[in-house]
């Protein structure tokens, strides 16, 4: 069989050709290629490639041994902790714990992780940033070592450090502060959660790639044929957008050396070198007709770029080209006519062996090949038959066992604590759904549709209907993920609060899973309501005047002004626009105390006067307003207050209290006592007894501040207030104190941009907003600024334009400052919606009012990209 097989016949024929090929080929090149020109060229661009490898090699040996130095470090410091923590529980290990480790271990930080699903989540950590992190982006490396650690088996990867019960990953980038760290894993099955204990990396690459960078500036300047010298890894070079840099020498597109002659043909010819493994060369025509750009591999996925001045070698390649490339066409026309009739008579046989495997494929165990050839094709038609025969049997032996699998699978899934159900583009549930669907549901559910199950109005049915008919029509998978998030996550079904979670088994098929978290959610909001009430608690406590102060001025408006302000005879609009501003500026200042109750009945009260305002000449709006218990409002939410801290505390406490009266007769006896100049004098110091420090109706921002910005999603560095040492009588400030609450809140909500936003600007992911207060007698200037987003004009003209306050044509003609002072208009606000901090138009409003109350201005300086800053001046009483 041997002497007549078609390898050989193939061999022999298509052998003997290239030979004669080889041999002629061969004569031309001996005969005109006198010198060894490309020989040198090459043997230099071998040598430029091995000097660039050692370099790097030994840059990356030197820093291994420093990073397995650090490696050691961390085990030691892992096994130590993990002493330390033996015997404890989550619940027993806190922030301030885990601080002490790290400065004991003298490390950057400690975290802690579990096993969350499939991946790794972190519980608890000395670093707030690092807290419920979780892998499921971290990709195979970190989530396979993982895995190996908690189950407790050596971990294989080649990648990092690895010990008994214990692996390092490589150096790499945080995603919270772009700082380089090495991350220690260590879990001996002796805790209930994987230590994480790591340190700062920085300096590991500081001086990475410094040495092989003047080894190329050498060879530019003792080389003149060699241009540029240029070192890249292949995949971030090759990718549409440029990478994160976690790691410089693998993550970076060039690594050494600056690609002076970047061509269009850079990418090609890489991926082709990725494809082929081999040399490329292209030449750059945009930079000179004799230069050529080489690329060789090089190992790790990198690869040399060289670019040389071939102006030498033109002349003689030129003949010789031309010579080659004629007996090249001749060799392949000979080849191709020789396999085109080798193949047409030989190989005749391949096609019947192939249809037969087609048929067999389809599960046609019948069909029939008759292959008579006395060679390998014959041989293998003859065991591709008894393979098929083989496969057959074993078919049908594994549909059996699927038969027997699918009724295990059901019998888990039935005690499995959670609803498992499937449907297909009808959207019927399949009969085979999980016994605790039937308990959530309360009833059998294979004869209704899915949109059926969760809702009983018809309009959210057909809404579901819609988006499921257009997931199983849709055949772009990105898209089809895209629609799955648009299903409800979590919703409440009777009595009972479930989460939704959806697998896609196939393209026409969709599982959900039904989880009961009615407890969970009772327990989350239990814990919530607690936490506020003690936030709540410590806030009185430690702001005790100013809250005191603001509920004496709550009840003297709801008991007094607003009755006032309704019997006036001002217009509808100003009495109901005053009332608001009022409303807003309550309501902003007991969300600084955490008194959710309170604030939720004054954002509906505000809502029920902004959607009402136009029946306000009915008087219905006014009767409305005087029968609210505004009072009891307050009350509810002092229960609390009352229940933790007893009833008296809120009274007055132990103060010197100088009756005004009492205040009245000591003044009259000064001025008969003394001379006027004198008692002037005396007077005016008497009378400043009850100053304070004007900083201090300010001291309830910073931690409001801070509060605000992690209930919105916002980084932000502490505030801190600058000056206001001063001594100011404090009820003649207090309102306007209160009033630039509102301020902060636009700030937060308007101003500062994301954490990813601010990352993607350039800037730090912490927000800055400043508070300052400067003397300038006879005036006192506050100061508040932020380093965000800045204050749009053009979006502010085209709101007020919309909002009918001024024509286009005023608005084209007027100054950015012009109109950043629409900002103080009533009811004007760029937010579409309103919610509980902001979109009302009637904050920033309000702080005006108090402003010119006390004779004063203010200033509003603008940046796009950059910031805001509002300064307020204040005259000062002499």
């Amino acid at each position: 069989m041997k002497t007549n097989s078609v390898s050989r016949q193939i061999i022999w024929r298509t052998g003997a050709v290239m030979l004669l090929v080889d041999l002629v080929t061969a004569i031309v090149i001996s005969a005109l290629m006198g010198s060894n020109m490309n020989k040198i060229q090459e043997h230099s661009n071998f040598v430029t490639s091995q000097m660039v490898m050692s370099s790097m090699k030994e840059v990356q040996s030197r820093n291994k041994t420093i990073e397995e130095v650090l490696d050691a470090n961390l085990y030691t410091a892992a096994k130590g902790i993990t002493e330390e923590l033996r015997g404890k529980q989550l619940d027993n290990v806190d922030r301030t714990l885990l601080e002490s480790i790290v400065k004991k271990w003298d490390l950057h930080g400690l975290s802690l992780f579990v096993k969350d699903g499939s991946f790794f989540r972190i519980v608890q950590s000395s670093e707030p940033e690092e807290m419920d992190q979780n892998t499921k982006d971290w990709g195979d490396l970190w989530n396979h070592s993982f895995q190996e650690l908690m189950d407790r088996v050596p971990v294989t990867t080649k990648e990092g450090f690895t010990r008994p019960n214990y692996w390092v990953g490589p150096a790499s980038k945080a995603d919270w502060n772009a700082e380089y760290y090495l991350y220690g894993y260590y879990y001996d099955g002796t805790t209930p959660f994987m230590v994480n204990p790591y340190v700062t990396a920085n300096n590991l690459f500081d001086q990475t790639l410094g040495g092989t960078n003047r080894l190329v500036n050498s060879i530019l300047d003792d080389n003149s044929q060699i241009k540029n010298v240029t070192v890249v890894n292949i995949e971030p070079f090759l990718a549409d957008k440029p990478a994160k840099v976690i790691r410089p020498d693998t993550d970076a597109a060039v690594i050494v050396g600056d690609n002076k002659f970047p061509t269009a043909d850079d990418k090609a010819a890489l991926t082709q070198l990725t494809k082929t493994g081999k040399e490329q060369t292209y030449e750059l025509k945009e930079f000179g007709a004799n230069l050529e750009k080489r690329y060789i591999p090089l190992p790790d996925k990198r690869a040399l770029m060289l670019v040389i001045d071939t102006s030498a070698q033109k002349k003689l390649q030129t003949t010789f080209t031309l010579i080659f490339f004629a007996v090249i066409c001749i060799a392949l026309c000979l080849n191709i006519l020789m396999i085109r009739t080798i193949f047409k008579r030989r190989l005749k046989p391949v096609q019947e062996i192939g249809d037969y495997i087609n048929q067999v494929s389809r599960g046609n165990f019948d069909a029939r090949l008759e292959v008579q050839d006395k060679n390998e094709l014959g041989w293998i038609a003859g065991q591709i038959k008894v393979m098929a025969g083989k496969i057959k049997l074993s078919v049908d032996e594994l549909e059996s066992k699927v038969q027997e699998r699918t009724s295990a699978i059901q019998n888990l899934l039935n005690h499995a604590g959670q609803g498992f159900l499937s449907f297909g583009p009808g959207l019927a549930v399949d009969s085979d759904y999980s016994l605790e669907c039937r308990r959530i549901f309360g009833k059998t559910i294979d004869k209704l549709t899915f949109p059926e199950l969760l809702y009983d109005d018809e309009a959210e049915r057909q809404e579901l209907t819609e988006i499921l008919t257009a997931f199983f029509a849709e055949t772009d998978e990105a898209k089809r993920e895209l629609i799955l998030t648009l299903l409800p996550a979590e919703m409440r079904l009777g009595a009972l609060d479930i989460h939704l979670a959806y697998r896609v088994i196939d393209r026409l098929q969709l599982m959900t899973i039904i989880t009961d978290v009615t407890e969970q959610k009772a327990l989350a909001e239990e814990v919530e309501r607690e936490q506020r009430m003690l936030k709540m608690v410590v806030k009185v406590v430690t702001q005790y005047d100013d809250f005191k102060q603001l509920t004496e001025q709550y009840e003297e408006f709801s008991n007094q002004r607003l009755p006032e302000i309704l019997q006036h005879d001002d217009a509808s609009e100003k009495k109901f626009g005053e009332i608001c501003r009022a409303i807003h500026t309550f309501k902003g200042n007991f969300g600084i105390y955490h008194m959710k109750g309170l604030v939720n009945k004054l954002h509906e009260l505000e809502t029920r006067l902004l959607d009402d305002r136009d029946d306000a000449e009915s008087g219905a709006l006014e009767a409305y307003l005087l029968q609210l218990p505004y009072n009891s409002w307050l009350e509810e939410e002092l229960k609390d207050l009352h229940s933790i801290l007893g009833e008296s505390y809120l009274d007055e406490r132990n103060k010197m209290v100088i009756v005004p009266e009492r205040l009245a007769q000591l003044k009259q006896k000064i001025y008969k006592q003394f001379p006027p100049e004198q008692a002037n004098i005396i007077i005016s110091d008497l009378e400043r007894l009850a100053d304070k420090p004007f900083k201090d109706l300010l001291k309830i921002y910073p931690d409001y501040v801070a509060d605000l910005a992690v209930r919105n999603g916002k980084a932000i560095a502490p505030l801190t207030i600058e000056g206001g040492e001063m001594l100011v009588n404090h009820a003649m400030y207090h309102s306007f104190a209160k009033s630039i609450v509102h301020i902060f809140r636009n700030m937060i909500d308007h101003g500062l941009e994301y954490p990813y936003e601010r990352i993607k600007l350039g800037k730090d992911n912490h927000g800055q907003i400043t508070l300052r207060i400067v003397d300038r007698m006879p005036n006192l200037v506050i100061e508040i600024g932020d380093d965000g987003r800045g204050i749009s004009p053009s979006l502010i003209a085209a709101t007020a334009v919309e909002q009918g306050l001024l024509s286009q044509e005023t608005a084209a003609r007027s100054s950015d400052s012009e109109l950043i002072d629409y900002i103080f208009h009533n009811h004007f606000s760029t937010k579409r919606a309103a919610d509980e901090l902001s979109g009302r138009g009637v904050g920033l409003a309000a702080v005006k009012e108090e402003t010119q109350r006390l004779h004063g201005s203010v200033e509003v300086q603008s940046q796009a990209g950059k910031g805001t800053l509002f300064r307020f001046i204040l005259p000062m009483p002499t």
